[in-house]
């Protein structure tokens, strides 16, 4: 392509060879252009490479030193001791988080073993929820026992992960299988018990709470706080009561408005 128009090559038959040798000697041509650049312009930019070279070098020693301005000398410079220290902390934090999480598990499966064996030796005075509670306690008590804070704390109620992951299903497992002909039929009442009634006992509890408070009966909180903790206890969630009218085979008039009512406060 570069070469004069008179001294071009006669074409060949192999025309895949003759485009291939085209190519190359355009490689080459390329290459020959991009080398023979003039040599101002070659020393503007080693100059500009040279300043972007400083510039970097000054920014990675800022950044190295920036998060030490604000420390003394002795917390920003850390000891191998206290290093290997860091790294042992962390390890045993990630050890004690797959056993809060073993033992969580565990204990999840003990409760619908024991459950169900509550269940099936008609155990109605110690229900399901009861025996959660208990393994829950159990669980603890051996932390407790070992001397395991770490432990402790990664067996903490979660209320992010309650909020999030927990409480959603629970809500959509109830109304998925919800007796609608019957929640319907007894609408009226359930829906006072679930509004009227709750808004009513948040006053009266809160107001006792808040009562007893001043009479130093018990830890004095303001009506905000009161009236916080009355809403918190009167919209409570009838598992164990739903369980046992479930095991007893009561009327479906009385089962709707319980679990409609709990359902409604949800």
């Amino acid at each position: 392509f570069f070469l004069p128009q008179a001294e071009k090559p006669p074409p060949r038959k192999n025309g895949g060879t003759q485009m291939r040798c085209r190519g190359a000697l355009c490689a080459l041509a390329i290459v020959a252009a991009l080398g023979g650049a003039d040599a101002s312009q070659a020393a503007r930019d080693q100059k500009w490479l040279g300043k972007l070279s400083t510039k970097a070098r000054n920014l990675r020693s800022a950044l190295e030193t920036a998060p030490r301005r604000d420390l003394s000398e002795h917390e920003a410079a850390l000891s191998e001791e206290e290093v290997e220290l860091l790294k042992e902390e962390a390890e045993e934090e990630i050890i004690m988080l797959k056993w809060a999480t073993v033992i969580g598990i565990a204990a999840l499966g003990a409760t619908f073993i024991l459950g169900f064996l509550a269940e099936s030796i008609h155990l109605h005075w110690l229900p399901e929820a009861a025996i959660g509670v208990l393994v829950g306690m159990f669980a603890s008590g051996l932390a407790l026992v070992a001397h395991s804070d770490g432990l402790l704390e990664k067996e903490k109620f979660d209320f992010e992960f309650f909020m999030i992951w927990l409480l959603p299903p629970i809500i959509f497992e109830a109304g998925f299988n919800m007796n609608v002909q019957a929640f319907i039929a007894n609408l009226c009442p359930t829906a006072f018990f679930a509004f009227i009634g709750t808004f009513a006992s948040t006053f009266v509890v809160g107001g006792l709470v808040w009562w007893f408070g001043q009479m130093g009966l018990c830890y004095p909180l303001g009506m905000l706080a009161a009236l916080t903790f009355g809403s918190l206890i009167s919209a409570t969630d009838p598992v164990t009561v739903l369980a046992v009218f479930q095991a007893l085979g009561v009327k479906i008039d009385l089962f709707s408005m319980v679990f409609g009512e709990s359902v409604l406060n949800d």
